[in-house]
């Protein structure tokens, strides 16, 4: 977490910064792990990661909220959700 804070820092005044990011999660009482990809987007203050692969997610974050999306799963019958997070303390 510091290293995302710091990077951000970094970037917070800078036009555009986009990085293609890979995440891996090892399950470990399952003895499985899940590995997803997408990108990540800064600018100006502003944060957008955006998983592609294989779960589909999306995570926006500006100067005073945060929002979570979720897409719908015909596999599991389930409907998109969308979470929003306003707080003070983002900036």
């Amino acid at each position: 977490l510091t290293a995302l804070k710091e990077i951000f820092t970094r970037y917070k005044t800078a036009p555009a910064v986009t990085v293609d990011v890979k995440k891996k999660v090892l399950f470990a009482l399952l003895d499985d792990e899940k590995q997803s990809s997408g990108q990540l987007q800064l600018s100006r203050g502003r944060l957008r990661l955006q998983i592609s692969k294989p779960d589909p997610s999306l995570l926006v974050v500006d100067k005073s909220t945060i929002w979570i999306e979720t897409p719908a799963s015909a596999e599991l019958g389930t409907k998109p959700q969308v979470l929003k997070i306003v707080s003070k303390s983002l900036d």
